[in-house]
């Protein structure tokens, strides 16, 4: 695990990995340690998924690991869960659970609040191919993810879980052509869907906004983008969050005393 601080200012920072015939993937930031974490995004066709845990407080911790498939969540066969012990990353071969199908990875800590990170692979020997996933926030509105791309080798796909009840969510795209294009989805509880994403007619670039219908209970989601290059699929994982479309204003009052020169 990395966890990177600025002492002074302020810094931005972003980890790639490259492991030779797998490819190359940048390493999605987790999400804040949380005694529920979700990970959506897991394809159907892993071949390979490889769980690493963290508890940062220092503190040991049980974990109980479930998976949201497509009809409902189970557990793993003989990884239904984990000891995490503090300051100490754990790492778990959990196989190709997803069965088939798009599914997401739900951790449920005892003790003490957990991060965690996925390392899938999808292929075998030169075909190999691999992303990295990690814990996402609950939309609690909508998201916003750019750079979906259409036509010849390129497909977008929104992964969507609710693990807590049913939920209805609108994926709208708005591209570089064409009016925009709708469509609703409707997550059973416990149940992860991966939805095509719609894409607006004539354009080959667009963006897509996962909006949870109110009313509706948590959902999370991921964006994967699948890139076919000669026969073998090429991919990349991004877990979604609610945008940022506020921003606090400090109150502000009239001072007339800025007019008078101050010795």
């Amino acid at each position: 695990a990395v966890h990177v601080v600025a002492r002074t200012g302020r810094v931005a920072a972003a980890l790639r990995d490259q492991e030779g015939a797998v490819g190359t993937d940048w390493l999605p930031s987790s999400a804040a340690p949380a005694r529920d974490v979700v990970i959506p995004g897991l394809p159907g066709n892993a071949t390979t998924v490889q769980l690493m845990l963290l508890a940062p407080s220092g503190d040991s911790t049980d974990v109980e690991i479930s998976v949201a498939g497509k009809v409902s969540t189970f557990k793993p066969v003989d990884n239904g869960s984990a000891e995490v012990k503090g300051g100490k990353v754990t790492v778990l071969d959990l196989g190709p659970i997803a069965r088939g199908d798009a599914s997401a990875i739900r951790l449920v800590a005892g003790r003490a609040d957990i991060v965690a990170g996925v390392r899938v692979v999808q292929g075998t020997g030169g075909d190999a191919e691999a992303a990295f996933l990690t814990g996402s926030p609950v939309l609690t509105h909508r998201a916003v993810v750019a750079d979906n791309r259409a036509g010849g080798a390129f497909t977008s796909t929104v992964s969507l879980t609710a693990p807590q009840g049913t939920t209805k969510v609108k994926l709208t795209s708005i591209g570089d052509k064409g009016e925009p294009v709708s469509a609703d989805v409707e997550v059973l509880g416990g149940a992860t869907v991966a939805a095509p994403v719609p894409v607006p007619p004539g354009a080959t670039a667009f963006a897509v906004i996962v909006e949870p219908q109110p009313g509706s209970p948590p959902v999370h989601a991921a964006r994967t983008i699948t890139e076919l290059v000669g026969k073998s699929p090429t991919f990349t994982v991004q877990t979604l969050a609610p945008t940022v479309e506020t921003a606090v204003v400090p109150n502000a009052h009239a001072n007339l005393t800025l007019l008078v020169p101050q010795k």
